[in-house]
């Protein structure tokens, strides 16, 4: 799969995108589907350009046909501009536990407990 109007092939992942499809000619003319299926949300131009190649049994190329010119190996997808493209859900991380709340109460707890062993030792010292 290449774009209609450099040649360059359209990529994924750093990867050529390609379809694959095994069939049995019954006929000397025919026609057979194959199916792409990548995100078209990125792509440089809307014009894309099916390339074919045929190998035989041995994997030795028999066949290819590949013109950027011609329509009945175009497609054409739909291209969406930026304004139009969902935006993407930021996932929420962490957690909305009040935690200078809970700092202050626990201080808070502690001084009390300070304050009570405190007055504790002060009365066994007296007595």
């Amino acid at each position: 799969l290449v774009y209609g109007t450099s040649g360059d092939k359209v990529l994924r992942d750093g990867k050529p995108v390609t379809g694959e499809t095994e069939f049995t000619a019954a006929e000397e003319n025919g026609s057979v589907e194959v199916a792409f299926s990548f995100y078209t949300g990125d792509l440089d131009e809307n014009r894309l350009v099916v390339f074919e190649e045929m190998y035989d049994e041995e994997g030795n190329l028999v066949g290819e046909h590949r013109d950027l010119t011609d329509e009945d190996q175009t497609i054409r997808i739909e291209l969406v501009s930026d304004e139009e493209k969902p935006k993407p859900r930021n996932p929420r991380t962490g957690d909305d536990t009040p935690i200078l709340f809970l700092m202050i109460l626990s201080l808070s707890g502690l001084t009390g407990m300070l304050i009570v062993i405190g007055k504790r030792r002060k009365r066994k010292k007296e007595s």
